[in-house]
């Protein structure tokens, strides 16, 4: 199995209210596949002006960027070109599976089969920094604000919310939940 960064940026919180992905990154280091797109939604679009403010998308960007279908299809041609087989990657991010990968399955179908055919595979970090977080005794908050910390130092930038930044960050985020986990023994 292979381990994708995956991050989406979207039109607001709920698939089912027609909020839209509006950018989608992947980073798959092993296979040294950078992929970030801005994408167009089409048919019904709801925007959350929250959402928008967090993401600084605005509507002129959103109305420049690519019809969502064709990057469902140029992520999909870009994964086969790495050597990438569908059914083959694990999405790693930060609620990736409650959020992202909702997203994803609704409106990037051929991108949503190199995650899952036989099951939703995910490696969620807020899972994991909560388990850290309980067995260390420090609060989750303070474990996230850390492995922020720890990516933007390690990045010598910080470009919160954008989405291939986020998910070399949640690859990055991964290594470090990795060491420290190794380092306090508990694995």
């Amino acid at each position: 199995m292979i381990l994708a960064g995956v991050d989406i940026e979207t039109t607001g919180t709920d698939p089912d209210c027609n909020h839209r992905i509006i950018q989608i990154g992947i980073y798959i280091p092993s296979h040294n596949v950078e992929l970030s797109y801005d994408t167009q939604p089409e048919g019904d679009i709801v925007i959350d002006r929250n959402a928008m403010a967090v993401n600084k998308f605005t509507l002129a960007r959103i109305g420049k960027a690519t019809i969502t279908p064709l990057v469902d299809y140029w992520i999909r041609d870009k994964l086969l070109a790495a050597g990438i087989k569908e059914d083959s990657l694990i999405a790693v991010g930060w609620s990736v599976g409650a959020f992202d990968m909702q997203f994803i399955k609704q409106e990037m179908l051929q991108t949503m089969d190199f995650f899952t055919r036989k099951g939703r595979r995910v490696l969620d970090l807020t899972a994991l920094a909560m388990l850290y977080a309980d067995l260390s005794g420090i609060p989750f908050n303070a474990v996230k604000n850390q492995i922020h910390a720890e990516v933007v130092k390690r990045f010598r930038t910080d470009k919160q919310h954008d989405a291939l930044w986020d998910a070399q960050a949640a690859i990055e985020s991964y290594n470090i939940l990795r060491d420290w986990f190794t380092l306090r023994n508990y694995n």
